[in-house]
């Protein structure tokens, strides 16, 4: 019999347990040890509560149309949050969740509002919204949670799932205002008891959010009032005269990512026929609003020992050269770039601080038409006597 205790523990594999290509890979090993002291499900291998969370997660891919993405980001759209941004935090690894837009983006702010959503109907309570499989662009009942809004950067946004029925958002922020209010079309769920799997559901849901609100709050406290991304790129070719854009860039991250410095500002490296290198940009930025944006900018070299592209994985390890900066310091990043599509993904990236070495992955093989870029972000301010 299907109950709420099956719902719940559905929910918490489908948002906190890692996938099992995460599971299988080495470079986890460390936090996958930490998840098996705290998770029930993947330590004492539930193989049948595993294999229904696999086979529910199967069938709502298959379920959700493949709609074409607006020209602009709306209140009332539903997307999915890029699933590279998944994360490990106190033992669980985050996957991120979808989402219905609340409030967009506004002239003098870079954020927008959103609220999670649940398909499984079973954990709806009081101050979820119901969306009927009549009015669901996902074909299924779904449930918004008007308890759990939170700020988003719009570029974490990767995958337009449809639309609400128009006024949703407006009920959302009644509802979030008001526990009381109920729209006259909306279901009625049944109260909350003592005990309830619901509680916890809702904890959960909770941290998932923050989780990822956390991260966009980082890189909104970074965006200025008016046109951020000129300024700065403007202020790194004052840093770094010749210095150019592989493309265009359309927000603060791209500005590092696709930078190309010219060929006098790269230190000639050690000859060595045997490997490739690539170089990889180390920046500072302050968070003080009456400073410039960037007060850092350098090259390094990334030495490539091997690369693995498979059908599921691109896997790259090497070790990094003529370092300049503390490792300890710096927290560094990986994308893969697409100079056809104009794409970044991020990928995942450990840094070895003893001996230099890195290991960087990507859960999709790299096309031809991407490059491999690694920034390294000072998280101290640099001493600018250095």
């Amino acid at each position: 019999m299907y109950t709420r205790k099956t719902a719940l523990s559905l929910a918490i594999q489908a948002r906190t347990c890692p996938p099992q290509i995460v599971l299988d890979d080495p470079s986890h090993a460390r936090e996958i040890t930490r998840h098996l002291a705290v998770c029930p499900f993947c330590s004492t291998r539930r193989s049948y509560e595993l294999d229904a969370c696999r086979y529910l997660g199967q069938s709502l891919e298959k379920q959700i149309p493949r709609a074409p993405a607006p020209l602009r980001i709306e209140p009332g759209q539903i997307w999915q949050i890029d699933p590279a941004l998944a994360e490990w935090r106190d033992g669980f690894y985050y996957s991120p969740p979808a989402v219905v837009v609340v409030t967009s983006r506004e002239q003098d702010f870079p954020g927008l509002l959103a609220a999670q959503i649940w398909h499984d109907i079973y954990l709806a309570g009081p101050g979820d919204l119901a969306v009927t499989p009549d009015d669901s662009p996902l074909d299924d009942p779904v449930f918004i949670e008007t308890w759990n809004l939170f700020t988003l950067d719009p570029a974490y946004l990767t995958r337009y799932l449809g639309r609400t029925p128009a006024g949703t958002p407006a009920d959302i922020l009644k509802m979030n205002q008001n526990p009381e209010y109920l729209p006259d079309s909306a279901m009625i769920l049944l109260p909350l008891e003592q005990n309830d799997p619901r509680h916890y559901f809702r904890k959960m849901e909770i941290e998932t959010g923050y989780t990822f609100a956390r991260t966009a709050a980082k890189n909104l406290m970074q965006t200025r009032t008016g046109d951020t991304v000129t300024d700065l790129k403007k202020q790194i070719q004052t840093l770094i005269p010749g210095a150019r854009f592989s493309w265009t860039p359309r927000n603060t991250k791209e500005c590092f990512a696709l930078l190309e410095f010219p060929a006098e500002s790269l230190a000639l490296a050690a000859a060595d026929d045997d490997h490739e290198k690539i170089v990889a940009t180390h920046f500072h930025l302050t968070p003080d609003p009456e400073q410039d944006l960037v007060t850092r900018i350098t090259p390094f070299y990334c030495v490539i020992y091997s690369e693995n592209n498979t059908p599921d994985t691109f896997t790259v390890s090497g070790t990094l050269a003529d370092l300049h900066f503390d490792l300890e310091k710096t927290t560094f990043s990986c994308y893969l770039a697409d100079n056809f599509a104009q794409t970044l993904e991020k990928g995942t990236i450990q840094v070895e601080p003893e001996t230099c070495a890195f290991i960087a992955r990507f859960l999709r093989p790299k096309k031809s038409s991407e490059s491999l870029c690694i920034l390294a972000e000072e998280t101290q301010a640099p001493d600018p006597q250095k």
